[in-house]
């Protein structure tokens, strides 16, 4: 799916989870992994800013490049990595 493509649907349901979804597989795919988090993590703030009228595209620019990184560095610290190094201990 074309970026422009993903834009549309969101922009004509932009409460629809998997849009936006597919939008950050799009961005996560293109190499911008920071945004791509951010719009999986962050997707209802920007669901609401698109329900009241502005476009997407519009609204993923007005977030400076320092709050990207900001949070996705907290997203990164939300989501439990999927295999622990090897030295970790269990928590019990």
């Amino acid at each position: 799916m074309t970026l422009p493509t993903i834009l549309d649907a969101i922009r004509s349901a932009p409460g629809h989870e998997p849009h936006w979804l597919t939008l950050a597989k799009h961005y996560n795919d293109k190499g911008n992994d920071d945004l791509a988090l951010v719009v999986r993590h962050h997707w209802q703030c920007l669901r609401d800013t698109v329900a009241s009228g502005m476009a997407p595209e519009q609204a993923l620019a007005e977030i400076p490049d320092w709050l990207v990184r900001q949070l996705a560095q907290e997203a990164r610290k939300a989501v439990p990595t999927p295999n622990p190094p090897p030295n970790a201990t269990p928590q019990s």
